[in-house]
This record gives C-alpha cells, sequence and structure tokens, in this order.
C-alpha cells in the first residue's frame, strides 16, 4: 500500500474527529493575532478571510488544496474574531496621574478586598478633563467608608488616578491588555468617603443580578461564625476578596487553588444535584412517573438550576465552558439523542472564542479545557476497565469510586500542570496527594450542601446547609495549612519557554483527539517541547521601570537586589521569573562583585563592569573606566565609545529594562519593545 494510501485510510478513520480541530485551528488564529509585534489593519483581516472564502468556493472539488484553505480560512477567522474584538472594545486610557480630584461615576461592580472594596465606575465624571479624554470605566480602591453603596448608584469621591500598570519584567503579565478587553482606562484609589448622589428606581439586570450577588455574599458573611465563611462565598458567588492571606497562600501552596474558581466541577455538580433531585422529585409522583418521561423534566430542571448558578457565580470562563457543554448533554437527553462529550466541549470552546477571543490567553480557559479534554478522552481509554470492574459487589464497587477519584484528580492535575507552571512559574508536589482528599470532599459534601444553602436562603434558613458546608471547608483549610507547612511544598522553575507550552499543547491535542496509531506522533511532538524547557536564563542586570529597585545576577542561578523594601511585587515577579529561591541584597555579596558608595555602585561580572551612578560626580570618571552606564539621576548624560549607556529618562519611557551580555555582547530588552504598535499600548 502507497503512502497517499494510508494516509487517504487515516484522514477517513479520522473523520470522526474533524470537528474537535475546529477549534484548535481558530485558537491559532488568535494567538498569532495576540503574537505578533504590530497592531493589524482590520481591513485586512476581513479581505483575508473573504479572499479565502472565495477560494474555498472556488476549489471545492480539489481535495487537497481545499482543506488546506479550509484550514487557513478558520485560522484567518480566529485571527478576525480577536482583531474585531479590538476594534470594538477601544476606549480611551489615562496618560498620567490625576492627583486627588473628585470623581463621579456609577457603580458597575463591587469587589471584596483584605482592606476594603473595589469598585468599577462607568460614565466617569473627573475633575478637570473633558469628556473626550474620559476612560469608558476606571476601577479605584475604596479605603474609607462606602456609605453602603450598591451595584447602579451615583457616586462621588475623591481620588487619585493612574495609569495602567505595565509589566514589570518584559514578557510578563500584561494588565493593560487584560485591562484593555474590559474597557478600564484607570486605576487608582480613594482618599474621601464615598457619597452617594442618587440610586435609580430601574435598574438594568446586570446592575440587579450584581445586587442580588452581594446580597448573597452578605448573608453568608452573616451567618457564619467561622472565618471560613469568605470560602463559601468564593464557592458560591465566585468572589474570592474577601479570605485572608494566609489561608489563601496555603491552599494555593498546597495545589488545591482550583476549588476556589467556579469551575466546570462546581457547575455540573450543581447541574447534577438538579437533574438527579428533579428527578427524584418527580418520581414520588406514581401518575407523573408512569405518564411522563421525568427524565426530560429533570433535564429542564438542570438547566434552568445551573444556568443560575452560572449567573450568581459571575459566570467565569471554567464555568461557561461546563455550563455549554452540560446544557448540550442535556439537551440531548431532551430530543432523544446520544450527547457527544468530546463534541460538546469543542462547541463550548468555539462559542467562548467567537465571543471573548481574549480568554484564550488565561489560565482559567486553558486549564479549564485541557482537564476536561483529557479527562473524557482517557475516560473512553480506561472505560472497559470502569465497566468490567462496576458489574461486581458492593466492595468492588467502592474500590472503583475511589479510583476514579484517583485517576481524575492524577488526569486532570497532569492535563493542567503545564500551563500553570507556564503562568505561576512553580508547581506544587504534594498537589495529587492533596486533591484527593478535597476533590471529593467539596464534591460530595462541600458543594451539595452549598446549593442547599442557595436553596433555603429566600426563606431565611440558609445556615441548614451553611453550618455543614463551613464544616467541611474547614477541614480543606486545615489540610492545606498542613500540606503547606511540609518541607518543600512549592517549587520553583523559572518561566516554561512559549515553544515548550505550544508543543505540549498540540502534542496533547494530537494525542486526545486523534483515535487511529497517528495519535502516538503527539507523545513524540510533547518529548520534544520538554527538551525546550524553561526560558528563564537570568539576565545580567535588571532595572525597575523608575529606577528604585535594581537586581544583578551574582552566580548562575542568584540575583542580588538593591532593596529589599522598595517595589515587593516588581521583586516578586523577578524572583518567580529566573526561579530564585534565596535572593540577597547588594550588602550581601561576597567578594567584589559589587562595590558601592554615595555616588555609584560598580558591578563586575564575566570580565564585565557596570556602574549604576547615583550622583554626576561620579560620571566623568566611570564613561573611562566602565563597560556599561546605568544613570540613576535626573540629568541625561552621554559618554564617547561607550558600549552601552542607559539614562534614568529612558528606563521611564521605556519600562523594566533586562540586559544580557557575554562575549563582548550586549542584549537589551524593555517592556515597550515588546508592546509597542498594540491598541491596548498606544490607544
Amino acid at each position: 500500500m502507497s503512502l497517499q494510501s494510508k494516509l487517504q485510510d487515516i484522514v477517513i478513520a479520522e473523520k470522526d474527529s474533524y470537528f474537535l480541530w475546529i477549534p484548535v485551528l481558530f485558537g491559532i488564529g488568535i494567538i498569532t493575532y495576540f503574537k505578533i509585534p504590530f497592531e493589524p489593519d482590520i481591513k485586512i483581516s476581513i479581505l483575508l478571510s473573504a479572499l479565502l472564502l472565495v477560494g474555498v468556493f472556488i476549489y471545492r472539488k480539489t481535495t487537497y488544496l481545499l482543506w488546506l484553505l479550509i484550514i487557513s480560512l478558520i485560522i484567518s477567522c480566529g485571527f478576525l474574531s480577536a482583531n474585531l474584538r479590538t476594534v470594538l472594545v477601544k476606549a480611551p486610557v489615562m496618560k498620567k496621574e490625576t492627583g486627588i480630584r473628585k470623581i463621579k461615576g456609577t457603580i458597575e461592580s463591587i469587589s471584596s478586598r483584605t482592606t476594603g472594596k473595589r469598585f468599577v465606575l462607568t460614565e466617569p465624571e473627573i475633575e478637570g478633563l473633558t469628556k473626550e479624554n474620559l476612560p469608558k470605566k476606571v476601577r479605584v480602591n475604596i479605603n474609607k467608608n462606602d456609605s453602603g453603596a450598591a451595584i447602579g448608584d451615583r457616586i462621588a469621591i475623591l481620588a487619585n488616578l493612574l495609569p495602567l500598570p505595565r509589566p514589570v519584567i518584559p514578557g510578563g503579565y500584561d494588565f493593560p491588555r487584560h485591562a484593555y478587553y474590559q474597557q478600564i482606562g484607570a486605576i487608582g484609589y480613594s482618599v474621601s468617603d464615598v457619597k452617594i448622589i442618587y440610586s435609580p428606581e430601574n435598574i438594568s439586570f446586570s446592575a440587579s443580578l450584581e445586587n442580588l450577588r452581594k446580597s448573597i455574599k452578605e448573608n453568608i458573611i452573616k451567618s457564619s461564625d467561622s472565618k471560613n465563611g469568605n470560602i463559601a462565598v468564593a464557592l458560591l458567588v465566585g468572589e474570592k476578596g474577601g479570605i485572608d492571606r494566609k489561608t489563601l497562600e496555603d491552599i494555593r501552596v498546597s495545589g488545591i487553588a482550583h476549588i476556589l474558581a467556579i469551575s466546570g466541577m462546581h457547575l455540573s455538580l450543581v447541574a447534577a444535584i438538579f437533574f438527579f433531585s428533579g428527578r427524584f422529585i418527580f418520581a414520588l409522583s406514581k401518575k407523573l412517573a408512569l405518564n411522563h418521561n421525568i427524565k426530560k423534566w429533570a433535564a429542564f430542571v438542570a438547566i434552568i438550576g445551573s444556568f443560575i448558578y452560572l449567573l450568581i457565580s459571575g459566570s467565569p470562563i471554567s464555568a461557561q465552558r461546563a455550563f455549554i457543554m452540560t446544557s448540550l448533554i442535556l439537551i440531548a437527553i431532551v430530543i432523544d439523542r446520544l450527547a457527544t462529550p468530546m463534541r460538546s466541549v469543542a462547541i463550548a470552546a468555539l462559542i467562548i472564542l467567537i465571543f471573548t477571543p481574549e480568554s484564550i490567553l488565561t489560565p482559567s480557559f486553558q486549564m479549564s479545557f485541557a482537564a476536561v479534554f483529557a479527562l473524557i478522552s482517557l475516560y473512553e481509554m480506561a472505560k472497559p476497565f470502569f465497566k468490567y470492574y462496576s458489574e461486581f459487589g458492593i466492595f468492588k464497587k467502592m474500590f472503583i469510586y475511589l479510583f476514579g477519584v484517583i485517576f481524575s484528580s492524577a488526569v486532570a492535575g497532569i492535563a493542567t500542570a503545564p500551563f500553570a507552571m507556564y503562568h505561576f512559574n512553580n508547581f506544587a508536589p504534594y498537589g495529587i496527594v492533596t486533591n484527593l482528599i478535597v476533590v471529593p470532599l467539596t464534591s460530595l459534601f462541600v458543594m451539595p450542601f452549598g446549593v442547599l444553602t442557595l436553596l433555603l436562603m429566600p426563606f431565611g434558613l440558609e445556615q441548614i446547609g451553611l453550618i455543614p458546608m463551613i464544616f467541611g471547608i474547614d477541614i480543606i483549610v486545615k489540610t492545606a495549612s498542613y500540606i503547606s507547612s511540609l518541607p518543600q511544598p512549592v517549587g520553583a522553575i523559572g518561566q516554561i519557554a512559549d515553544i515548550t507550552i505550544a508543543m505540549l499543547t498540540i502534542g496533547g491535542v494530537i494525542f486526545l483527539f486523534l483515535k487511529t496509531k497517528i495519535r502516538y506522533v503527539g507523545i513524540l511532538v510533547m518529548i520534544s517541547g520538554i527538551f525546550f524547557s524553561l526560558d528563564s536564563k537570568i539576565p545580567n542586570i535588571i532595572i525597575g521601570e523608575d529606577a528604585k529597585l535594581i537586581a544583578v545576577k551574582t552566580s548562575p542561578d542568584n540575583l542580588a537586589f538593591s532593596s529589599k523594601v522598595h517595589e515587593r511585587y516588581s521583586r516578586e515577579q523577578w524572583q518567580k521569573r529566573y526561579a530564585i529561591e534565596n535572593p540577597i541584597t547588594f550588602a550581601q555579596t561576597e567578594g567584589d562583585i559589587i562595590k558601592c558608595d554615595s555616588t555609584r555602585c560598580h558591578y563586575k561580572y564575566e570580565n564585565t563592569l557596570a556602574s549604576f551612578i547615583k550622583h554626576p560626580i561620579a560620571f566623568e570618571e566611570d564613561c573611562e573606566n566602565a563597560d556599561i552606564i546605568i544613570n540613576l539621576t535626573y540629568i541625561k548624560k552621554s559618554c564617547k565609545n561607550k558600549k552601552l549607556i542607559i539614562n534614568k529618562q529612558d528606563i521611564r519611557k521605556q519600562g523594566t529594562n533586562v540586559i544580557q551580555y557575554g562575549d563582548g555582547t550586549f542584549k537589551v530588552h524593555n517592556v515597550s519593545s515588546l508592546n509597542k504598535g498594540r491598541a491596548w499600548q498606544n490607544n
């Protein structure tokens, strides 16, 4: 048999998986849009998609060319989707700090913080600014009395507004991009109590929903004597801001942070509770059970119940995915069709990507879909095993349930681990063990009582469900606290290279989506991706955006920082990105690597001398002797025949600078150079 014939046989054998590749190709188009270093013209994106569509029509009878055109068209549509979304949400942003000014706005959302609340205000009025220069929305931390302000209220405060903070390291978390798609043009903090100008008589559905969520949160906190009531709020309403820092850190370090997100597990559990409870209630009536298909009625109840929970939870991406997938399965029950789980998940992914293409960049999207695709695909492989042992006695059924919990926890953990490590630069070695305790407890105890809490709340009887729910949460928190106290509860790994996560993803998709032996090519792709490994080679010098924090390489695996006080967030992010577990200060360095006086610091490493000039008096001498000049004064200077000089004004304009040198060459990267020209940086 020829190679062409073998390929044709494989293509035919894999026809059931064709649809699964649509969201994958669509997603490749979206990622391409976000990775290119310039902002494409929307007209060109539309023209390209239109030409490919015409090509598909013209060459519809030419097999190989048709397939190539269809693949290109889907990728192009993904690119166009992201480009169009960027154009549609464009809104002004603040360029400079306002200083303390009177600000008016309508509250769109309220979230809790450990030290107060956070308001997102729409239709802002900012003293001294014209309407043309106003952001569409601003986010303000409320540090004073909020006066009981609710969603939809028009308020006035004194506040200082700031431009959106840039990434603290080139390639780091891009908050301006995140804020751009939420149309937030400034952030700030209040210095006065909130004054309510008026409360509207008729508020929108979204405002009513937010107020309902706020009411549920307040009822839970009021009815709970435990500080872990805030975790119940996170599980039921999706609001994590009230959880104390230590508890949050213990949960993160122990590898169970996913339980705090309203995930597919939570929504699927809610749907299952409504389905089986509804079916049980309907079955209590002999007349209904004998004369009607109560299974279909229960499916309707589950769809409605899970949709209400989706709204109450704040509709995060993972819950949207689960709702779409669950609804498709329940609709299949109603219309007497056999649901295809993998296709349902693919439809869910495609719908989310069409309407919010930027979500593909979030850990929530990536980890949610990685886990569910892996669970469904690998369960299909293990199905004969589960089916065989489930036909035996009660003890073997209990064993098979326990094995199923271990199996699902392990699969979900392995599937999501690369994305967790990519985004958070660490891993939790005890995570699988912790999940074996926490996931069954959450599934079988905490969440059922959580649903009961919501159902009884309108009657003032929420404590019936809340008390046992809090009891289960207390066990989870104590487990997390114990695990986090063990030796090495979290391991720093540095930044995984983009090519690595891309190859792991593509390899995983090939292995999970295909059914023939060619699927094992996916394993080879994943193994190849691991060889690219980390992208965390420690640079020689890092200079923070305002030059208050500097880090220098003192050994192949460590950095010394100029301060342990300034720019704590930046310092923590640099440590995570480069897997620095035991950082030191300039004063703690050994030998002659760093020498400082009142006018300068000299840093010598790999036969290269860098001078951090703090006073202009040191400039002339160091121009002669140093290879690199970092001018930290406000007086802009230049040196003749100098390999590299960076002035403080350049740093403030460019953002964090990263310098790498060796073999007589210097490489300088900064935040602005990586994002220059994109809509979220220049609108």
